[in-house]
């Protein structure tokens, strides 16, 4: 770790931590920013696989609070929900979709949508 990017972050934070009216959801969306431009919300992990700080950090980013065997989608899943999507492959509904990833066709939605899972490219 260096001392000077913590120094950094943690003035930044503490910036944010007295202006933010709603700092968790602010942290939340600067994770998912930083996930988006690395390409995946694990990007933000990969130095720490397994780990509780990193299932935190996923938690924190995907916007769940939820452990892990509830949370049903990994981003490798939802690229390829979106790839089927968009490629119009074989004309799949979303509620085929929905049947097939085990999540119901508003989660589809949202995701097909960019409603949600927003900062995966």
């Amino acid at each position: 770790m260096s001392a000077v990017n913590t120094d950094r972050a943690v003035e930044a934070l503490l910036r944010a931590a007295r202006t933010e009216h709603d700092f968790a959801g602010w942290l939340a969306s600067v994770l998912a920013r930083v996930a988006g431009q690395l390409g995946s919300s694990d990007a933000l992990t990969e130095g720490r696989p397994g780990s509780w700080e990193a299932a935190l950090v996923g938690q924190l980013v995907s916007g769940t609070a939820l452990p892990p065997p509830l949370r049903k989608l990994t981003d490798a899943q939802v690229r390829e929900i979106r790839d089927v999507w968009a490629g119009g492959f074989g004309g799949v509904t979303q509620r085929e979709l929905a049947a097939e990833y085990g999540v119901s066709a508003p989660t589809i939605a949202d995701i097909t949508s960019g409603r949600t899972w927003r900062w995966l490219s």
